[in-house]
Order: C-alpha cells, then structure tokens, then sequence
C-alpha cells in the first residue's frame, strides 16, 4: 500500500514591521457646477444611410441624422444640439432632394449645450458681460397729451363693456338667450 505522507502544519506568516504609513492629502473635488472650459472637437459626418430615405424627407432626415449623430458622441438630447445657421444651409443648399455625402463640422460643448458648425465656419466668441457698464434702459418720455389720449381710450372701453353687461342682463329678463 501507498505510505500517506503527512502534512507539516503550515505557519502563518509575519509581516514585518513597517513605518506608519501618512495618508496622502485629499485632493480637492471639482464641482459640477463650476463652469467648464469650452470644447471643440472636428468630425466629418457622413450621410450615407440618409439616402435610403425617399428623395422628397432626405434633407430633414440629415438634420435628424446629425442630431442623433450629437447624441452617440456626447449623449446630447435633441434640445441641447444648436446647429448653425451655416451648416442648416450647407445641408440644404441643392435643395430637399440632394443633400450632400458628408459635411466635416466642429462641435463646441458649452455650458450643456452643444453648437453645430461648419469645419471653417468661425466659432463665436463668448461675450463678456460687465454689470457695472450696464445701465437700465430709460423710457421714453410720453407727453401730456398721450397720456390724455391713453385715459380717453380706456375710459371708452369700460363704458363699452358696462354696455355689453346691461345688454346681456335685459336679453336675460326677456327670455331671448
């Protein structure tokens, strides 16, 4: 028979003594709400699967094409795509019917929205607004004698509207309505 051989008891292993570890400094966490810096990026989209469409739906089903094209690079809903009015013409500019194989356009993401444009088409710049350069709008002056006019006409309405209720009223007593 076979001799069993018997198992050495195993013993636990020691780790050795180490030097306090110093947790690193948290770093501090970027908030959502912070205002991120403007993004472009290029693509060139191209509009092989529109022309399955009918040659009378092809342009607007491009522009549909190219907002769901938002969504699966940046996950953009429909309402966050803003496509300019240069490449709205681009898409359109042989009319509804030739639409053209693919347009290059550039995407700014900002502020969770995302623009649309043209490869070339130039980018617009954030304007800066300065509070303490803005002043309110003044009305303008009205004269005595518009305001006059202004008090006639609505003292002309209520008499005419007082007249319509006693009309109603006495077509009421009478039965006719």
């Amino acid at each position: 028979m076979a001799e069993k051989k018997l198992k050495k008891p195993e013993q636990k292993k020691v780790k050795p003594v180490s030097k306090k570890i110093k947790p690193k400094p948290a770093k501090p966490k970027k908030s959502k709400k912070a205002k991120q810096k403007p993004k472009t990026k290029e693509f060139t989209v191209s509009f092989s699967k529109v022309f399955f469409f009918p040659k009378g739906k092809r342009a607007r089903k491009a522009i549909q094409f190219l907002k769901k094209f938002m969504f699966k690079h940046f996950r953009a809903k429909e309402e966050q795509v803003v496509i300019s009015d240069l490449t709205n013409r681009e898409i359109w500019k042989n009319g509804f019917q030739k639409i053209p194989r693919k347009i290059q356009i550039q995407v700014l993401s900002e502020d969770n929205l995302f623009y649309v444009f043209l490869k070339g088409e130039k980018l617009p710049e954030k304007k800066k607004e300065e509070k303490d350069e803005k002043q309110p709008k003044e009305k303008p002056k009205v004269s005595e004698e518009e305001k006059e006019d202004e008090l006639e006409d609505l003292k002309k309405l209520e008499d005419k509207k007082e007249k319509e209720k006693a009309a109603e009223k006495a077509s009421i007593k009478r039965g006719t309505k």
